[in-house]
């Protein structure tokens, strides 16, 4: 499914993805260039079940957004994205977790989804590392996937979507640039329990609690997400409303608005 066949998209300008928190901390923050895109943790402690990162299109949906890029649930795409992270946890014994993510989904929000994500955590004197492949159906967590493979604090994420089984393969290598994961994981027709929906992908940072290891309590953590390319399949750009389309509208509403007063 993975293919080096890269095809340039106006996705790959980060400054057209859009950031979103799930919820709002004050020490998670992100950034983005043109070539990349930044995420931090700061010093202090986040809750688990916190996240920030950023999605290719401007609202929770494909079909809520006025902008930006998706991936039709028609058509079989493969997707690749680098990470770096640099992390500064305390010392001691599992006292400290950050993940990183890359996937696909429905939403922003991870109702209907599936993605690649880095698990890091500082057991002893050093951080160690390791994948997991997640999803989510209705909002309901799936089970998680092993992926073998070394994990490296820097390396490649990857997620290919398949139109005829709904299979969603997830993986990742530990060097940046890769071309194809050294390990991946399938989850065998799990879009065929999606919506149907177009499909977003997103990258992000979040805070958990592992086994053996509690949510971010580490004083700084920063993630760059590079070079994301389209391997196989067509992005397609969400056209921005035209100042007529949004002035006919503002007119709909306002006539609406006048017959709901009538009744």
């Amino acid at each position: 499914m993975f293919s080096s066949a890269g095809i340039a998209q106006p996705i790959t300008n980060f400054t057209s993805w859009t950031l979103a928190a799930d919820p709002f901390n004050a020490l998670f923050s992100g950034s983005s260039t043109s070539t990349n895109a930044t995420l931090t943790a700061g010093n202090g402690t986040i809750p688990a079940g916190t996240d920030i990162g950023f999605s290719s299109v401007s609202g929770t949906t494909v079909l809520g957004s006025v902008s930006g890029n998706y991936f039709s649930s028609a058509s079989s795409f493969s997707l690749a994205i680098d990470y770096d992270l640099a992390a500064t946890m305390p010392f001691g014994f599992g006292t400290s977790a950050i993940f990183l993510g890359f996937g696909i989904g429905e939403d922003s929000t991870g109702v209907d989804s599936a993605g690649i994500t880095l698990g890091t955590v500082n057991f002893g004197a050093s951080p160690v590392s390791s994948l997991a492949a997640t999803a989510r159906v209705d909002d309901a967590t799936q089970p998680v996937g092993s992926v073998s493979g070394t994990a490296g604090l820097a390396g490649t994420f990857f997620v290919s979507y398949d139109e005829a089984t709904g299979n969603v393969t997830v993986g990742a290598a530990n060097t940046t640039n890769a071309v194809a994961p050294t390990g991946s994981y399938t989850f065998t027709g799990i879009a065929n329990s999606w919506d149907g929906e177009d499909l977003l992908a997103s990258f992000f940072m979040r805070s958990d609690i592992p086994s053996g290891a509690p949510e971010w309590t580490g004083t700084s953590a920063s993630a760059v997400f590079s070079n994301f390319r389209v391997l196989e399949g067509t992005a397609v750009a969400i056209p921005e409303p035209t100042t007529a389309t949004l002035v006919l509208i503002g007119g709909l509403v306002w006539m609406l608005r006048r017959r709901a007063a009538r009744i």
